[in-house]
């Protein structure tokens, strides 16, 4: 499943692996689960695997990375084995093996990874390439649109960060709004540190002139006494402007010689491991981290071997292993939560004008008839105030503490409201703009 444009999630079961058989889950917010007809028979190749994640677009259009059956097309017809390709709707649009538009710099598909679509259903993915003029040296790049425009490239030298990305497994993920022009990803850099950093439209990103960089300060409020960043692991923007607007990461920091896990919205620090929800308490790391277009942030914590976790909906709890649900419609009994597949089981869906909010789980646990998987889907209405950007103090209220605080904050340069990378007085008139209009 994938959190792409939309609240769309899309996630594929396979159904007899002997006839090599696959069904495509689709749900798009508020409206019913859909299932996509079977597309393990279109010509000239037989679909034989897919891979997670995919991309879903608000047109309705389903794009993903799969293994098919070699033909003649790709190989003399006596050659076993699959091939890589990018499939989008029912066509594949690139196999392993062809030449790399537009670059024509004698590179050649190797592999497909992650597989995304915007809301004008531009494709997005990650790929690997290969180059026989330098002995089949492998290279990992960020593509964009069916031209296939690379966006970033392994050993490409970015501005502001100590080293160029990693040749190989340089693009960590990625994060475009729908409308492409806030275009994210996480990077791994080609040093001895293996650091992480994060680029948006092709600049490092900063946060209160503190880079989201292995090995930096972290720039968000309140970050602990010496804390930097240590590994980032998820990154999602949001296509809204003003007070809405989300640019949300996820990772692991260091303090000391002591590993911490934090949430960043913008220029605050959202959520760190050891807060407590109820009974609950968050344990690292982050397993997903995902914003929407009304800027509500949905992330699930949990321990290394997924026995404890938790999903949170603007700090809200809404669903943790070991709880027992009741799935609608049915009439055979509850399931026990065991699993959230956190992150490519994880999807969040827009806000409705009524506050109702749609999150999709796929989760794993103890039905009725045994040890079973399931899509959920949970409606949460989300009052105003859970993620309104203004209530700076977190208090649940619009008051005067929010404005001392936030002054408090700019003085001390850590105030960067509107996630433009640096504190300034722009920041000032932004937040009393949406301290006046009050909460979305």
């Amino acid at each position: 499943m994938s959190n792409v444009v939309g609240g769309y999630a899309v996630h594929a079961e396979t159904l007899e692996p002997s006839a090599i058989r696959s069904r495509f889950f689709v749900a798009h917010a508020r409206q019913s689960l859909t299932i996509v007809p079977r597309l393990d028979d279109f010509s000239p190749v037989f679909f034989a695997e897919a891979r997670v994640p995919f991309g879903y677009s608000s047109s309705g259009q389903l794009a993903f990375a799969a293994s098919v059956a070699r033909h003649a097309e790709l190989a003399p017809s006596n050659s076993i084995g699959f091939v890589d390709t990018l499939v989008h709707e029912s066509s594949p649009i690139f196999f392993e093996g062809q030449s790399v538009p537009p670059l024509n710099q004698g590179l050649e598909w190797a592999s497909f990874r992650r597989v995304g679509l915007l809301g004008n259903a531009d494709l997005v993915w990650i790929a690997d390439s290969s180059s026989e003029a330098f002995g089949a040296e492998m290279s990992t790049r960020l593509h964009y649109r069916s031209t296939a425009q690379a966006v970033i490239s392994g050993g490409q030298q970015f501005a502001t960060l100590p080293a160029p990305v990693a040749q190989l497994d340089g693009i960590v993920d990625f994060s475009f709004t729908a409308n492409g022009q806030r275009r994210g990803a996480i990077v791994r850099l080609a040093d001895s540190a293996n650091s992480t950093a994060v680029l948006i439209n092709s600049a490092a990103w900063s946060i209160n002139s503190s880079r989201v960089l292995t090995g930096q300060l972290v720039g968000a409020s309140p970050a602990l006494a010496g804390e930097s960043w240590d590994s980032i692991g998820h990154l999602s923007l949001n296509e809204s402007s003003g007070a809405a607007q989300r640019t949300v990461i996820a990772g692991s920091t260091r303090v000391g010689t002591a590993t911490r896990y934090i949430v960043v919205t913008n220029a605050t620090v959202h959520q760190r491991d050891g807060a407590e929800f109820g009974s609950s308490k968050l344990i690292g790391p982050v397993q997903f981290a995902g914003t929407n277009s009304t800027g509500d942030v949905l992330t699930v914590w949990g321990d290394r071997d997924r026995a404890s976790q938790i999903v949170l909906l603007n700090n809200q709890p809404i669903l943790r292993t070991g709880d027992e649900i009741t799935i609608a419609g049915s009439s055979t009994g509850g399931f026990r939560v065991t699993r959230v597949h956190a992150p490519i089981g994880v999807a969040l869906g827009a806000r409705a004008i009524n506050g109702e909010t749609e999150v999709f789980t796929i989760v794993s646990g103890q039905g009725p008839n045994g040890f079973e998987t399931a899509l959920l889907r949970t409606r949460v209405f989300v009052s105003a105030l859970a993620s309104c950007v203004a209530d700076w103090d977190s208090s649940g209220v619009l008051d005067p503490a929010d404005i001392f605080m936030f002054l408090n904050d700019w003085f001390a340069g850590v105030a960067d409201f509107n996630a433009s990378g640096t504190t300034d007085s722009v920041d000032i008139f932004d937040f009393l703009n949406a301290w006046f209009s009050g909460c979305f």
